[in-house]
């Protein structure tokens, strides 16, 4: 598991990961359960956020701007926050109808800006327990990429083995 840790990440001081891919990989686990809101007909300022929170991982997140650790987590966890709405939204538009009546946005985003508030919580919360915690949250979410990346490429056909 190290080995792999250390493929994807050069690793933080105390936790497994460096603050932004602790953004990344928490900010997966902790915007799962933001996911059963993630409908097809959300407001075009939504997408437009949405947008935004993708596309400026490159430019603060990967380190080439200095940043204080808190704001390279941040940047990770609304990457990841678009991701898994990404993610999730991909194999359950077969499923999802229209419904012009529920504005999902709302919880969505409630559920994010709670998550956003923990980590950083956890980020500032200097001790052992706190960076368990980040640690596993981490991890998990790792994971929990990894199958909802697994199950958006089955909804799409992508199957091992087929030439594109």
């Amino acid at each position: 598991m190290t080995d792999l840790i250390e493929k994807l990440c050069h690793g933080g001081e105390e936790t497994v990961f460096c603050p932004r891919c602790i953004g990344v990989w928490a900010g997966v686990a902790l915007a799962l359960p933001a996911a059963p809101f993630a409908k097809r007909n959300i407001p075009l300022f939504m997408w437009i956020l949405l947008g935004i929170f993708f596309f400026q991982m490159p430019a603060l997140g990967y380190g080439e701007v200095p940043l204080p650790e808190t704001v390279k987590a941040l940047s990770g966890q609304l990457f990841a926050l678009s991701a898994v709405f990404g993610l999730v939204l991909c194999p359950a538009r077969r499923w999802l109808k229209r419904d012009r009546k529920r504005n999902a946005w709302g919880p969505f985003m409630a559920i994010g800006a709670a998550g956003v508030l923990l980590l950083q919580g956890l980020l500032s919360w200097n001790t052992g327990l706190a960076h368990a915690s980040l640690d596993v949250l981490s991890i998990t979410g790792f994971f929990i990429a990894l199958i909802l990346a697994i199950i958006c490429l089955v909804a799409i056909g992508v199957t091992p083995g087929q030439k594109a």
